[in-house]
């Protein structure tokens, strides 16, 4: 092989700064990312889908990774914990982690008691509550992350607040 042939290819980050990568996080999310579920009565909640907050990570990290998860029945709830390993897109940038956690109720019979659990366990309903629980605790730690990934979407404040805007300069 020649020199040309075994050249290692340039890498593009997607900030040039660590500064600007946190200005990306300090951003509010998209009005169109944004959705609401209802909680029961007149209560909703806000929330940014998993896979918008994923496409968010591809994009402003060099790469990410959900290197451990653990599970935990409680009753008839099934609890994830993950910790994701990710590296921001700029140049110098460590490695980081994050850790969120999520939890499903586990489908159970309509006549079945709790604390009889896991008698009235549906067939297979854990097949569908461990990538749900999973799912909801990858959301939870990209939510830690910043207000791009939704951090203040259901708290009494801007979805962009934050200590370190700067002030507009007209």
């Amino acid at each position: 092989m020649s020199n040309k042939e075994m050249q290692i290819p340039e890498t593009v980050f997607q900030f040039k700064t660590e500064e600007d990568y946190k200005m990306a996080l300090r951003a509010s999310p998209a009005g169109s990312w944004v959705k609401e579920r209802s909680l029961g009565g007149k209560k909703t909640s806000k929330y940014i889908s998993l896979f918008i907050q994923e496409a968010i990570a591809d994009k402003i990290f060099q790469q990410w990774d959900v290197i451990d998860e653990k599970y935990q029945i409680v009753v008839n709830e099934i609890i994830c914990t993950v910790k994701i390993q990710y590296q921001p897109s700029y140049p110098g940038a460590d490695i980081r982690f994050c850790t969120g956690s999520g939890a499903k109720p586990i489908q159970c019979d309509s006549s079945s008691v709790p604390s009889l659990f896991p008698k009235g366990k549906k067939t297979n309903a854990l097949e569908y509550n461990t990538g749900a629980s999973r799912s909801a605790a990858m959301s939870n730690a990209f939510t830690t992350l910043g207000n791009v990934f939704g951090r203040n979407l259901n708290r009494e404040t801007s979805n962009n607040y934050s200590m370190d805007k700067k002030e507009d300069k007209k």
